[in-house]
């Protein structure tokens, strides 16, 4: 069966994209020195909940990825390698949501190619190690747009929830957040208007 070979041949290769570029993600991952931004994460994390909601304004960026950080170090340590993992996790996580968003979008080799790319990425790896808050953003940015698109598709209420979350918490990771949501109300009402008509 031609189409049953083609199948198991691209969830190979899927696999060994995933194993790769999660690989590439943790490579060195702790061995050097954390810099100035990391260490202010870091030292971020270690303020309270109450500290972190409410004196966040004075800081760069909204508080989610260092409340999880601050989880993170509660049970990992506060090694290079553990705080940096975070960023890892998330970053590896994009790998297989690119493979997904190219297949729901175009087809199973788009999204091969795609996760391919963003697996081998130097821009990616790079984020990916860091203990800042770009991995996470990516993910969620990525997670919210698949789930508009899955929205206008088939209006289903827990696609709806995942949209809404994915979006706020999206806002609540970076300042930049508030642009994904108005590129995609942009999308909806100059685009997907005009191509349902």
């Amino acid at each position: 069966l031609p189409w049953l070979s083609g199948f198991l041949s691209e969830g190979i290769a899927w696999v060994v994209i995933f194993v790769f570029g999660g690989f590439l993600s943790i490579y060195h991952l702790g061995s050097q020195s954390m810099w100035l931004d990391e260490a202010c994460a870091v030292s971020r994390a270690y303020r309270n909940l109450h500290s972190l909601l409410t004196g966040q304004i004075q800081e760069s960026s909204p508080p989610l990825y260092d409340i999880l950080l601050r989880y993170w170090i509660k049970f990992l340590g506060k090694g290079e390698f553990q705080v940096r993992l975070l960023s890892a996790v998330f970053g590896i996580a994009l790998i297989p949501l690119v493979y997904i968003f190219g297949n729901t979008i175009f087809n199973r080799k788009v999204g091969l190619y795609a996760s391919f790319l963003i697996a081998i990425s130097p821009f990616h790896i790079y984020y990916s190690q860091d203990t800042k808050m770009y991995a996470l953003l990516s993910l969620l940015t990525l997670t919210s747009f698949l789930s508009l698109y899955l929205v206008l598709r088939k209006n289903i209420f827990i696609l709806w929830v995942g949209y809404t979350l994915s979006t706020i918490l999206c806002i609540y990771t970076h300042n930049y957040g508030i642009f994904v949501l108005l590129g995609e109300i942009c999308f909806f009402f100059f685009v997907y208007k005009i191509y349902r008509k």
